[in-house]
């Protein structure tokens, strides 16, 4: 929590940043499914939910191959 303090200052104090949408990942890169997995771990509901990877999960959408979120320290 703290390192997302400091990285939301640092958004409002440079004052060359455009305004917009930043996705915070904390020096951890991990895709959708590990996000999903770690909030499940994380409220004990992992036994209770089944999460579908996207190579089983049957849908018309196109998924993209790679939706890592990735480590930024800018």
């Amino acid at each position: 929590m703290i390192n997302l303090s400091k990285f939301i200052i640092k958004v409002i104090i440079d004052k060359n940043r455009k305004f917009g949408i930043y996705h915070f990942t904390d020096n951890e890169s991990m895709s959708w499914y590990d996000f999903a997995k770690k909030i499940l771990i994380e409220h004990k509901l992992l036994n209770k939910i089944k999460l579908v990877e996207v190579e089983n999960y049957r849908t018309f959408a196109e998924r993209p191959k790679s939706s890592i979120l990735s480590m930024n320290n800018t």
